[in-house]
């Protein structure tokens, strides 16, 4: 067998990704054919900050969102 096709609906992209790589790593299987289908909520992106010499007013205006 070539592929092993995933057709299901999953809660998360994690999720997602383990039955591929558990699919993929049937003997006989060379690749998982992901039809999986995400219902559960979407991650947000992660927020990421330039680290700079800060004084104290400055590093609580950033950590209040100002």
């Amino acid at each position: 067998m070539d592929s092993e096709p995933v057709r299901r609906e999953v809660a998360s992209q994690e999720e997602r990704g383990k039955i591929g790589l558990v699919a993929g790593n049937i003997n006989g299987v060379a690749a998982a054919d992901d039809k999986a289908t995400v219902t559960g909520p979407v991650a947000q992106a992660a927020r990421f900050a330039t680290v700079t010499r800060n004084t104290g007013a400055t590093a609580r205006r950033w950590m209040q969102g100002r």
